[in-house]
């Protein structure tokens, strides 16, 4: 836990938050970290109900956050919104790393006292698991891998990551809630839930996330640099830019033919001055 923590603190990005000091007092470890004032993903998606575009904004920053982690080695193992914040800037912070390993098949055992009713199991599913000397992660948001106590690597978070903004552009959840069994099947075999037709959010986003959420960790992008790429690529922008300008060029060529026409009689026509630059 202390290897880690320190290797939390050798990383600087302005989308992680800051851990300025690690050490140990009476053989207890602490972390200080920078104070963030702002709302979480999540919050901030309910408070706003921001437009697609500026829903992939904001997770582009958090994705950088997590591709510089996975540079220096470093898997979150617990993405979701909770764990994002946005500034009062409007600077998007990801923090709690989960900073213990993940140590065999735990999740099995601590789901077994899940309450029979629908309602809680759907709450249970969206908080963190622990267990002293380990992190499982959030259910809703974890990987097949994980589902089985595998070993998480940073295709886990690429696949928590998407899971996080499949949500926020759509509203919903792209796995069942209603059960840990229905949540493992869904994720199992990738069985993603449709989208509203009436979605303006373009059907290459959602290949890009289905992607992104593919059981085989092979089958995702192969890095979060790959991920944030695609999602950035906008096709439609190019051809909305292609005619702007070519309307811009249209209506300027128009503008100076009028004007030429209108004002040719009392133009006088520039000289030569090539004579006047000789040895210039």
């Amino acid at each position: 836990l202390l290897r880690e923590a320190q290797a939390m603190a050798r990383l600087s990005h302005p989308n992680i938050v800051t851990v300025l000091e690690v050490g140990t007092v009476d053989d207890q470890l602490y972390v200080a970290m920078e104070f963030v004032r702002g709302i979480g993903l999540d919050a901030w998606v309910e408070k706003n109900a921001p437009s697609w575009p500026k829903v992939i904004a904001v997770f582009m920053q958090a994705g950088r956050g997590l591709e510089a982690a996975h540079r220096a080695g470093i898997v979150h193992r617990d993405f979701k919104p909770q764990n994002v914040l946005i500034t009062e800037d409007g600077v998007v912070k990801v923090l709690d790393f989960g900073l213990a390993r993940a140590t065999g098949e735990l999740l099995e055992e601590m789901m077994t006292s899940v309450p029979g009713n629908a309602e809680s199991q759907s709450s249970l599913l969206l908080r963190s698991l622990t267990r002293t000397g380990a992190f499982l992660g959030t259910p809703a948001y974890m990987s097949p891998e994980q589902h089985r106590g595998e070993k998480v690597t940073a295709s886990s978070d690429q696949f928590s990551f998407c899971v996080a903004l499949y949500q926020a552009l759509y509203g919903q959840f792209p796995f069942s809630l209603t059960s840990i069994e229905a949540l493992r099947r869904d994720v199992s075999i990738g069985a993603v839930a449709p989208v509203s037709p009436r979605s303006s959010v373009p059907t290459r986003v959602l290949r890009t996330l289905r992607r992104g959420m593919a059981v085989d960790p092979d089958a995702r992008f192969a890095s979060m640099a790959d991920l944030l790429a695609e999602l950035a690529r906008d096709p439609e922008a190019r051809l909305r830019r292609a005619a702007l300008v070519g309307a811009f060029a249209g209506s300027v060529g128009v503008a100076g033919f009028s004007i030429a026409n209108a004002y040719a009689p009392v133009l006088e026509v520039c000289p030569d001055p090539r004579a006047d630059l000789i040895g210039v």
